[in-house]
């Protein structure tokens, strides 16, 4: 059983620290792109394609771990990335409009364009 609370942050940096003392030089760079689950109690990990079914085998060991995840050969475990856009963005639009139509739209941006 878990013998104390962590704050998110302590897990973080417990699980980077066992990761970069105990671990990075047994799996890199042979399991690169692979994610690593380790228990920052035990020091006990497991590699595997997916999150989960790695998660799913430390917990079996482990039922009570605190659990870090992250990626081997990665400083972070996922990229996020997106951007804004309107939803009735007349550029990106398959929809062929006219003129006015644009100037409409456009204006309801408060972006006033020409043809």
């Amino acid at each position: 059983m878990t013998s104390r609370k962590y704050e998110t942050g302590e897990v973080v940096d417990l699980g980077k620290a066992i990761y970069q003392e105990k671990i990075k030089h047994l799996v890199e760079p042979a399991e690169n792109g692979k994610f690593v689950v380790i228990d920052v109690e035990s020091g006990d990990y497991e590699i595997d394609e997916q999150v989960i079914p790695a998660l799913d085998r430390l917990r079996e060991r482990q039922p009570h771990a605190v659990t870090y995840a992250g990626k081997v050969g990665f400083r972070t475990a996922y990229k996020l990335e997106g951007g804004f856009r309107f939803a009735n963005d007349w550029r990106k639009s398959k929809l062929k409009l006219g003129s006015l139509d644009r100037r409409r739209i456009a204006g309801q941006r408060g972006v006033v364009s020409g043809d």
